[in-house]
């Protein structure tokens, strides 16, 4: 039989990460320009860290029990989540914004 472990509302929130020093340059640059909903964004997703499964005995002798815990991102793992959310809103969302116009005119001449 399996068992899980998923941490309360309440423990969620006392369990937080810091950003590494290479993102939090990254978060700084974006507050400076304006942009800190990004940065709030990229880091509260670092500060949450990643949910894994995690064997535990529950008592000596008897069989591990699978539950979840959180751990924090490693170093590139931040770097990719700053990276890839800042290249989300400045090149996904603009190809597809420039996609949209060029379908509307098209859409419009017909």
């Amino acid at each position: 039989m399996q068992s899980s472990f998923l941490p309360t509302t309440e423990q969620q929130h006392n369990l937080s990460f810091l950003p590494v020093q290479q993102v939090t340059v990254i978060l700084d640059t974006l507050r400076k320009i304006e942009l800190s909903w990004i940065a709030d964004e990229i880091e509260t997703a670092i500060q949450r860290g990643r949910l894994i499964t995690k064997e535990y005995a529950e008592a000596k002798g008897r069989k591990p029990k699978q539950g979840y815990t959180t751990i924090p991102f490693q170093e590139d793992e931040q770097l990719d989540i700053a990276l890839k959310t800042i290249r989300t809103y400045f090149v996904v969302l603009n190809d597809a914004w420039v996609q949209a116009q060029e379908n509307l005119s098209v859409a419009l001449t017909d």
